[in-house]
């Protein structure tokens, strides 16, 4: 009976990932901004030809000059296979290339740190259909490749962290999380509780942390010169200029950062829940709910994470600073005056959702998954999997 619930099991499983698949050749693959900028950095300059007809929000324009504010490492990786490949390499082959990279880092991570490894799979099945990701690792729009990139990244340093600890891989690693995703800065926050405390000379402890400081320092300064030569100022990054929406510019111009956005970003990140699909008398119809597109609660979208917080107590100094680490991202996100229009639940925690996996992880480092347990993951993720077709795919 065991083996045959494991068997049920993985077949499910097979199957979510086939209907993803699906998806990722079914979406329209819009907003493909960092491929453009990629051709144009091959070509000498930094600004794209021209907006886009569909969406030409959060982009900067500065005479008839278009900057797209978002950091440039996403556009740097396709810099080398296009100048192989041509223009033909574009963001849909980055996001299979990096979808596979998750999930290998992923698995070898639960593998890891697990007793009973085995269980692996049921972790990484949680983590790619039972959570936000579950709408990025298909979509490879500029907006969610970003986030799929900076979690491969932070996934492939909390490995190295638990492993070999080398200070410059791990500065090299924080680095890229930062040319990807800004606030991917505090992800150094784990790496310095380490070598702030590992046992070691005063002099050993300083020569880690200047290896490990050096990428980071080398990327900040490439950001800085990077902001410079688009708006002549290193320290506008473009977010606060752009053109966006209207509604947000209201929000936008009470503060990039303010407290006044808390209560707006606290329903959409943890209180909003799916709407009802009506026909146009009224009635409630099949898909009969989806998700709107400004927020949908986490505790929805990922409540085995939940389980994450049983590591809470633990007095162990990488455990705690994993802890730190999400509380000051989430403080920062929730300050932020936009929740990721056009998203699947708070999209922007994809900024530190992989210490949050870790947690979970560490939470059952012990114990073997219950039948409870594995079915919950498989609710889980077969109900994201449907709010994403009733969403995206169903037009009615």
């Amino acid at each position: 009976m065991f083996l045959l619930q494991n068997r049920i099991h993985k077949i499910f499983i097979i199957f979510i990932i086939a209907i993803n698949c699906i998806f990722i050749y079914q979406t329209n693959h819009w907003a493909q901004h960092f491929s453009e900028l990629a051709d144009r950095i091959i070509q000498g300059y930094l600004n794209l030809v021209k907006l886009p007809k569909l969406y030409p929000i959060d982009f900067v324009t500065i005479g008839s000059h278009h900057y797209w504010p978002l950091s440039p490492f996403p556009a740097i990786l396709l810099i080398p296979p296009k100048l192989i490949f041509g223009a033909v390499f574009t963001q849909i082959h980055l996001l299979i290339i990096f979808d596979l990279l998750f999930i290998y880092f992923a698995y070898i991570l639960a593998a890891k740190v697990l007793k009973y490894g085995n269980d692996a799979i049921y972790f990484v099945a949680v983590l790619l259909f039972g959570s936000i990701y579950v709408a990025i690792i298909y979509d490879s729009s500029s907006y969610y490749i970003a986030h799929l990139i900076s979690s491969v990244y932070m996934l492939a340093l909390i490995y190295e962290l638990i492993t070999l600890r080398r200070s410059f891989i791990m500065g090299l690693l924080v680095a890229f999380i930062f040319l990807t995703r800004a606030i991917g800065i505090f992800a150094a926050i784990p790496v310095f509780g380490y070598l702030f405390y590992q046992k070691s000379t005063a002099r050993h402890k300083l020569k880690d942390i200047l290896v490990f400081l050096l990428p980071i320092f080398l990327c900040i300064s490439f950001l800085l010169i990077y902001n410079y030569l688009r708006f002549g100022n290193i320290f506008e990054s473009g977010y606060a200029i752009s053109y966006i929406l209207p509604l947000l510019e209201n929000y936008r111009q009470q503060g990039l950062f303010s407290i006044v956005h808390v209560s707006m970003n606290l329903y959409w990140y943890f209180l909003s829940t799916p709407i009802l699909f009506r026909d146009s008398v009224g009635n409630i119809v099949f898909p009969y709910i989806q998700f709107n597109r400004w927020g949908l609660s986490l505790f929805i979208i990922a409540p085995f994470f939940l389980y994450s917080l049983k590591t809470w107590k633990i007095k162990v100094n990488i455990i705690r600073s994993f802890w730190i680490t999400i509380g000051i991202m989430l403080i920062c996100l929730l300050f932020y005056y936009g929740t990721g229009w056009h998203t699947f639940g708070p999209r922007y925690t994809a900024d530190f959702f992989p210490l949050l996996y870790i947690l979970l992880v560490y939470a059952f480092k012990n114990k073997l998954l219950t039948r409870f347990h594995k079915n919950f993951i498989i609710l889980s993720c077969l109900f994201n999997t449907y709010l994403i077709y009733a969403t995206n795919f169903y037009r009615g």
